[in-house]
């Protein structure tokens, strides 16, 4: 039964990307058409055109696999990497520390042993509230 079931997960999969590609392509070509030519003045699309346009968009700013979408978002590592910095002996955080010094040319510890920049970054916030707030009452 299973090996059954293997043999038609491909020709879906494929149907539903094709049916997807379909309606992606259909919303694009009409919203480019109803929406661009007007306000600069561009041409109309076809619908090839609408889905050429897709699958550059996700190459350029999706990527293959992932792509740049994925690079921004490392507040995750960040986070990671803290949470085992935090769990290091001082001397498993100076070792680490040389050799990120060596191949890097900088000092981690800058970074990580005065909180994380989320704390910081709302302590600037409060200060430079108090700071107004003493303008407002002189």
């Amino acid at each position: 039964m299973k090996r059954n079931l293997r043999l038609f997960r491909f020709p879906l999969g494929g149907l539903c990307l094709v049916a997807i590609a379909a309606i992606f392509g259909t919303v694009t070509m009409y919203l480019w058409n109803a929406l661009l030519p007007s306000i600069f003045g561009l041409p109309t699309i076809s619908w090839g055109q609408a889905v050429g346009l897709l699958v550059l968009c996700r190459v350029l700013f999706g990527g293959i696999v992932g792509g740049l979408g994925h690079l921004g978002g490392g507040h995750e590592r960040i986070g990671a990497f803290q949470g085992r910095w935090n769990a290091m002996s001082d001397e498993q955080r100076q070792h680490l520390a040389e050799e990120i010094q060596k191949r890097h040319g900088f000092d981690p510890r800058g970074d990580f042993d005065r909180g994380s920049w989320f704390n910081s970054r709302k302590q600037d916030d409060a200060d430079r509230q108090e700071n107004a707030d003493n303008k407002k009452d002189e």
